[in-house]
């Protein structure tokens, strides 16, 4: 119809605006952000150590060798890995990562709210809940999991959830444990059901590892078994490589593979992240992310790009986030459309970030 000839591009120019509207916003936020940041006070000299002060009896024997070379740099790296697991860490804990929710061992709650306006699909809200608690009685290795439909699975709702998955407003409440003396392995096995009509019991199994491939980058490994009485069996690996490029910025690379028996099909994610700390209260991040599916070949369904400015709006509990989106998705010739969320998240519990990012030489 020739009429329509410039639907396309008029729907691609406002979806544009759109995306830009909210980016420009948020940036104007974090520059506010900045400029009230003062510069970060170098590490502070550490006390004079009186090393003779215990020394029984006097005089004190002489002082051991300097370390061996190797032992040296073996002690440089750790020190290293360990201000670089720190940082990795606070990032999580600031954005509320799924990495938190399953590896935490104390008590932890989200209850985020979120207000999205859709390009294609209008306005919407969600209310999401996610809770992993220690039992009483139990010396910490027993928690209890509660998670609904909306927020079993973040890395999902963040980028392109399917359809039919907002309207599942399921639970799943399950008893989760972490094995002893696996290494360097954390094992967590965990028996749970989802509350569907008919309830649908299911045995998990999740193993996490941590390694340094090389100087300044840490790695994270993750593997989730699921086999559902009901729904059948269910598999998901990730693999992150973390890199500190400067005292206030994390780059994060996380590569997905997905399988669920219901779908019988595999899903994959490629998403690209850049995480900046501007002061105590706000941090932001720049993400790409690709997804395909084996459904027809491995084409690519969706390219992504968005934005989040979050900010610690109350006390060490309460955050607000601003996320802008532009998307391409095959469904749609991959013209562009857009897609803002505003959340306001409470964060209950001990492991909330309570550092910064810290520099790593």
């Amino acid at each position: 119809m020739p009429a329509l000839k410039g639907t396309k591009p008029a729907a691609a120019s406002i979806s544009t605006v759109f995306f830009l509207a909210g980016f420009l916003w948020s940036h104007a936020l974090h520059a506010q952000d900045t400029d009230r940041e003062t510069p970060p006070a170098e590490n502070a000299p550490r006390p004079a150590v009186n090393e003779n002060a215990d020394c029984t009896p006097d005089p004190c024997p002489p002082k051991s060798k300097p370390p061996h070379l190797l032992a040296l740099i073996d002690k440089t790296h750790a020190g290293i890995s360990t201000r670089l697991e720190a940082t990795v860490k606070y990032a999580d804990r600031f954005f509320a990562d799924d990495n938190v929710f399953e590896e935490t061992n104390k008590s932890y709650a989200r209850l985020p709210l979120d207000v999205i306006y859709d390009q294609d699909d209008g306005l919407g809200l969600k209310i999401k809940l996610r809770a992993r608690i220690n039992l009483p009685n139990t010396n910490k290795r027993i928690k209890l999991l509660l998670t609904d439909a909306n927020s079993e699975d973040e890395a999902d709702n963040i980028t392109t959830p399917e359809p039919e998955a907002l309207q599942d407003n399921n639970f799943s409440v399950s008893l989760e444990t972490q094995l002893k003396e696996t290494g360097k392995w954390k094992v967590r096995p965990s028996l749970g059901l989802k509350t569907s009509i008919p309830p649908d019991p299911f045995a998990r199994l999740r193993l996490i590892r941590y390694f340094s491939p090389a100087k300044k980058w840490l790695s994270r490994f993750s593997a989730t078994g699921t086999y559902l009485a009901m729904a059948g069996a269910e598999s998901d690996v990730r693999v992150q490589f973390s890199r500190a490029i400067r005292e206030d910025l994390l780059f994060r690379s996380t590569t997905r593979w997905k399988w669920t028996k219901k779908n019988d099909y595999s899903e994959g994610t490629q998403i690209f992240s850049f995480f900046q700390h501007i002061n105590e209260k706000v941090n932001v991040s720049y993400e790409m992310g690709i997804f395909s599916n084996d459904k027809e070949g491995w084409l690519i369904e969706e390219y992504s790009l968005w934005h989040r400015y979050r900010r610690l709006a109350y006390k060490n509990w309460l955050f607000i986030e601003i996320k802008p989106e532009l998307r391409f998705k095959r469904d749609n010739d991959y013209d562009p459309s857009y897609r803002i969320t505003f959340r306001v998240e409470p964060v209950f519990g001990k492991d909330l970030p309570k550092s910064r990012l810290q520099r790593v030489d």
